[in-house]
């Protein structure tokens, strides 16, 4: 009992910092009825809730703030030329304001995550056509298909396919801006999941960089945004109950694995 009353006196204390969406390193469990220990994990889980809230919100706002301000430079110095030189400028206001587009598109599409997308099954052979498709279409990439005969292309799993599709458009754009290109894609089956491996022909990247791709920590560098795209693929892929890596091909380019559970059911 006298266990129990210290920790709540603890959830006492720590409720304001809750509240402001940070989690406390100091939050120990209740014991006593099952009733109590319910309702501890029930708090812990919003704690964490409200922390993984604000972390978005925060990257939402300092975020849009943030890759916004030099595209809204460029316009406002174009707006101060003589009529002559703007009229010039045009096309390239033009794409500032793509641009802007394009960013406050994928900070919403890293808030929403498509969680509330309906999940369907789809067939790997099929799904990789479409993506194919697209990625000559729309990004105008070189695709290529490495023949694996000991991949089972009539596997199926399950994926809400709007959500799913953002991870390879952000691929494919990765490719198109830094990779020559060139892709190639491999299937892989393995016991229980599916592996989907896609590979560049651009430089690769440094370890420092890969080790910060894969804990989705990306930084801001000089050309290469924000690193919201490849956070977008961590939060959708989990969502699928799956993984992404990236790694340097020994052959040169970078490589994205993404598995998948074979008919597995995706988080809720």
């Amino acid at each position: 009992l006298d266990r129990s009353s210290a920790a709540s006196d603890v959830y006492k204390r720590q409720a304001p910092r809750i509240g402001l969406g940070d989690t406390p390193d100091t939050l120990q469990p209740i014991g006593g009825p099952l009733e109590v220990q319910h309702l501890t994990q029930a708090i812990t889980g919003m704690a964490n809730d409200l922390h993984r809230l604000h972390e978005e919100r925060t990257l939402l706002l300092t975020g849009i703030s943030h890759e916004l301000r030099t595209p809204l430079s460029r316009l406002l110095l174009t707006l101060h030329l003589p009529d002559s030189d703007f009229l010039e400028q045009k096309s390239a206001m033009c794409v500032d304001v793509n641009e802007m587009d394009e960013t406050i598109d994928k900070f919403l599409t890293l808030v929403r995550s498509g969680d509330q997308e309906k999940a369907i099954t789809v067939n790997v052979r099929d799904w990789l056509e479409e993506m194919q498709e697209i990625a000559r279409e729309r990004y105008g990439l070189d695709i290529s298909v490495a023949k694996n005969h000991s991949a089972d292309t009539a596997n199926s799993f399950q994926c809400r396919p709007l959500a799913l599709e953002r991870v390879f458009r952000i691929i494919f754009d990765n490719t198109r801006r830094y990779g020559d290109g060139s892709l190639q894609i491999r299937v892989l089956s393995h016991p229980g999941h599916t592996e989907i491996q896609l590979r560049d022909y651009g430089p690769g990247v440094s370890a420092a960089h890969l080790l910060a791709m894969n804990q989705g920590t990306l930084p801001r560098q000089t050309g290469h945004g924000a690193g919201i795209g490849i956070r977008i693929c961590k939060r959708i892929i989990d969502l699928h109950g799956g993984t992404i890596h990236f790694e340097n091909a020994a052959e040169g380019g970078l490589m994205v694995r993404l598995q998948f559970p074979v008919i597995a059911p995706l988080r809720t």
